[in-house]
């Protein structure tokens, strides 16, 4: 048993050794890793909130978030996401809708539920049909014993769903011919997530993602079976199961250029010591101070310093999404150093 763990951590070291050699060939002057999203969306502010007509605020029904757009991380523009109630609302907790954290978030009294309209609008008030636009529910839970089991209903639309895979805890159902998820595991505040782009593992485990193209609007029914407390749905426009880390080439070009600046000579220094001294020094004071001039003159020209300016060129170079068949891209950053 011995020999056979110590063959298998000599094989796994001499794996190890040909990735790492397969990686410095592929990639000689390094990689970069980033997370790439293709067209993204990110709650920015949120604009007002009374979904249902129970507040927190007054007037219009509905909730309003101001979304900025990012195409592979890059500003786009910002729209504005409502969400509306379609069915009767009611929750003992409705002064919390709206957001929380980094989330957009909506509460469901235990042993109800409600159906919800999700349109994209400019800000002149104009639908906007999207190519793509994803939504993630995160933190699909219940209380122990089963009770309070959350519920997604994808009520139109035909998303196309994504979860962490099979470590998931977050069943799909089928529910009148609609997607529907329920929650598969109990949880805790403590196990909230805070931030949408930091997720543990055990977190995604509580996500879905639906995937939605060419859309304006769809529809969705947020609930949770009987039990005592109501429960928080929280969502962005972000997923970050969606995304995908991709490692990234650098090549680097260097560009040097060099000028000279002229400091002052040692004279500087003598001159303003016999200016101390100008009464002893006065007879003589016009020889010195040409003697110092010339000086002064002579150390600028012999003593210079060199500043280079130093121009590195990255350029990304190998495939955006890092596999085989996928789109090849390519971006370019400089900086510049001085010394």
């Amino acid at each position: 048993t011995s020999n056979q763990t110590a063959e298998n951590d000599t094989t796994s070291n001499q794996t190890a050794e040909e990735d790492e050699a397969a990686l410095v060939e592929r990639y000689p002057l390094g990689f970069m890793v980033l997370e790439e999203c293709g067209v993204d969306y990110t709650i920015e502010t949120l604009m007002h909130s009374n979904f249902g007509g129970q507040g927190p605020d007054t007037g219009e029904e509905g909730i309003k978030y101001n979304v900025t757009e990012h195409m592979h991380g890059v500003y786009q523009r910002n729209l504005m996401v409502k969400v509306n109630a379609l069915t009767d609302y009611q929750c003992s907790s409705a002064s919390k809708n709206g957001m929380r954290d980094d989330f957009g978030s909506i509460t469901v009294d235990s042993g109800h539920s409600v159906d919800a309209l999700f349109s994209i609008w400019d800000f002149e008030g104009s639908p906007i049909t999207l190519d793509t636009f994803r939504m993630t529910f995160f933190d699909i839970d219940s209380a122990p014993q089963e009770r309070s089991k959350e519920f997604i209903i994808a009520d139109n639309g035909d998303p196309e769903a994504l979860t962490s895979g099979i470590t998931s805890q977050v069943i799909e159902e089928t529910v009148h011919d609609d997607q529907g998820f329920v929650a598969g595991a109990p949880g805790t505040a403590a196990d909230n997530p805070k931030m949408y782009q930091e997720l543990t593992q055990a977190q995604k485990d509580k996500s879905v993602v639906l995937s939605y193209k060419d859309v304006h609007s769809f529809r969705l029914t947020m609930g949770a079976t009987d039990g005592n407390n109501p429960r928080g749905f929280y969502f962005a426009f972000h997923s970050a199961l969606a995304c995908e880390k991709i490692k990234v080439a650098i090549t680097t070009t260097v560009q040097t250029t060099t000028g000279t600046t002229a400091e002052p000579g040692v004279a500087t220094g003598l001159f303003y010591s016999m200016l101390a001294g100008a009464a002893a020094l006065l007879a003589c004071c016009g020889g010195i101070m040409g003697f110092l001039c010339w000086r002064h003159t002579k150390g600028a020209q012999k003593k210079t310093t060199t500043k280079t300016v130093t121009t590195v060129t990255t350029t990304f170079s190998d495939s955006w999404f890092g596999e085989e068949g996928r789109e090849d891209r390519g971006a370019t950053t400089t900086t510049t150093s001085h010394s």
